[in-house]
């Protein structure tokens, strides 16, 4: 099993818990990439935060993307300027909709 960079247990970091030598790591690699940068500890984690959330939020959508894609719901269109495009399938609009009836109706059972 190869293993992620943030997984590896260096010899620095030994005394740190996974977690903490995985933030660590990420700290220091923003540091050695930006030597100048200087920030306070709210600043570090305000964008460590937002880092990671746009890096998820990414995945989650090419996820998202790529299931609506398959099921049909969704086309996608390459271009040159833009990379992928995604578009409603017109022909499946109507069940789009059921989907996210459906969906809705789901989320508010659960919420209540």
């Amino acid at each position: 099993m190869q293993r992620q960079w943030w997984q590896l247990r260096t010899k620095g970091f030994s005394e740190l818990s996974t977690r903490a030598s995985a933030v660590a790591c990420e700290i220091l690699d923003y540091f050695v990439k930006h030597p100048m940068a200087a920030d306070s500890v709210e600043g570090i984690a305000r964008w460590r935060l937002m880092q990671r959330t746009i890096e998820n939020t990414v995945t989650e959508t090419n996820s998202a993307l790529d299931w609506l894609v398959r099921r049909g719901f969704l086309l996608r269109q390459a271009t040159v300027s833009s990379g992928r495009i995604f578009h409603l399938n017109p022909d499946k609009r109507d069940a789009a909709k059921r989907l996210v009836r459906a969906a809705s109706r789901r989320t508010a059972r659960n919420e209540s």
